[in-house]
């Protein structure tokens, strides 16, 4: 009965989901003037940030960041908005960027920022939907990121960041809707809604970490994918509420200090487990036995039915 309760309530969160996008759409094509076509966009300082590169307000502080917003690119081989070595605070929102193809461009690409934050972009049919590499302090919120051939969205040797409440999917070959490598630190990876990430290799991974640290993965739903998290030689990261459901290797660890449940059980718990066979004898919603990761880890507050979760759009 757990499990068939469990399985509606996933079905449910797909369902959310999916309006959530639909509506997404809908209100980009019933405004059809509030969105513009534009160039690709390049900053490398922060004197860059004009009108000629996108900028309808703001002027970089905390209190008013520079804003690039309501705006339609069509990407290079170089990408659709590349920014570097800027820290002035800017958000980019909005905005619909869509690839050549999906193997030679990149959506949203920032090296040395910090500041800035990407809401609620539509982006597709790139290499990699939207990077960031040497960065800190941005937040990634509410953006829809689909067939991109690489990864979804993926940050390397970046810190102190969010990313949260994005819809990600892929209809190709993908490697990972969500990757967080090379000295990746403090980062919270939030109520993202993954799905269908494969490649020919049977390697494409929901959420994937290599050689980062002192993550924070929680409330996410991650269904479809060849693994769901992989914390590849990652450590002393926090796993937890997370729905995986039909992931062909639900999850993989070969870290140290990686702790896949919370510690106040009984107010914390662990993640859902859609493969768990274990009962629940007291009927408290968590598992009697721990649910084994390999290689070296166990979720030791299985939950019987997903934490309530529910997928929006929007920053």
């Amino acid at each position: 009965m757990r499990k068939r309760i469990a399985a509606l309530l996933i079905a449910l969160s797909v369902i959310l989901a999916s309006i959530a996008i639909v509506y997404s759409l809908n209100q980009q094509t019933s405004e059809p003037a509030r969105i513009r076509p534009h160039e690709p966009i390049e900053i490398h300082s922060n004197a860059e940030f004009t009108s000629e590169n996108g900028v309808v307000s703001g002027d970089g502080s905390e209190e008013s960041p520079y804003i690039i917003e309501n705006w339609q690119i069509n990407a290079t081989p170089f990408g659709g908005i590349w920014i570097t070595d800027t820290d002035a605070h800017f958000t980019i929102r909005n905005v619909l960027i869509r690839g050549t193809g999906p193997d030679n461009t990149y959506g949203i690409s920032c090296y040395r920022v910090s500041n800035g934050d990407i809401l609620d972009c539509t982006i597709g049919r790139n290499f990699i939907g939207i990077t960031a590499a040497s960065s800190s302090g941005f937040r990634i919120s509410g953006n829809i990121v689909y067939n991109n051939s690489n990864d979804g969205i993926g940050l390397e040797g970046c810190s102190d960041s969010t990313v949260e409440r994005n819809i990600i999917s892929s209809g190709v070959q993908a490697w990972a809707g969500i990757y967080l490598a090379l000295g990746t630190d403090n980062i919270t990876v939030a109520n993202n809604l993954i799905s269908s990430i494969h490649n020919s290799l049977n390697l494409g991974v929901g959420i994937s970490a290599f050689r980062a640290s002192n993550l924070s993965i929680e409330g996410n739903n991650i269904s479809g994918c060849d693994y769901g998290i992989d914390l590849y030689l990652s450590d002393d990261s926090s796993v937890y509420h997370n729905i995986l459901s039909g992931n062909s290797i639900q999850a993989f660890d070969n870290g140290l200090g990686n702790r896949w449940s919370l510690d106040d059980y009984p107010g914390g718990w662990g993640n859902f487990w859609s493969d768990y066979n274990g009962t629940d004898a007291n009927g408290d919603g968590i598992g009697d036995t721990p649910y084994s990761i390999p290689v070296i880890s166990r979720d030791m507050y299985p939950l019987m039915s997903p934490y309530a979760w529910a997928p929006t759009t929007g920053s």
